[in-house]
């Protein structure tokens, strides 16, 4: 059994063992590699080999899926979207307020060389031996 869900992607009729198809009790497939036409043509060679082995085929549980699959995406992307949205919206505000926290700790820094608290003309910030956060 493949456990990386895109390994079947590649999948093509030449890479099914009809025997070993034939003598299976159980084929899964999955719905969501139907839209691939190599994958979709390897389906449709294993359902051929066991409906030629006596076994039964059933296409709408594989419709079923398909369907299930449908949904889970649309509902997905139903949630993902605006969240998306929100998650850009905040950034934007949280980058904005740094911003504007950083103008005002700049002009802090610098009003204090003005006021005649700093020792040379230098703004504060660059005064050697004096490290600030900004």
């Amino acid at each position: 059994m493949n456990t990386f869900l895109g390994a079947t992607r590649g999948i093509t009729p030449d890479d099914i063992d009809e025997r070993a198809v034939a003598a299976s009790k159980v084929l899964y497939i999955e719905g969501y590699l139907w839209d691939e036409p190599g994958a979709k043509a390897a389906i449709e060679k294993a359902m051929a080999a066991i409906k030629q082995a006596g076994g039964k085929v059933d296409a709408q549980a594989l419709a079923g899926g398909i369907w299930e699959a449908m949904i889970t995406t649309g509902v997905g992307l139903a949630v993902a979207i605006p969240i998306l949205l929100l998650l850009h919206l905040l950034e934007g505000m949280a980058d904005r307020r740094a911003l504007a926290m950083r103008r005002c700790a700049s002009l802090i820094l610098e009003s204090r060389s003005y006021r005649g608290e700093a020792d040379t003309d230098e703004p504060v910030h660059h005064r050697a031996g004096v490290v600030y956060a900004v």
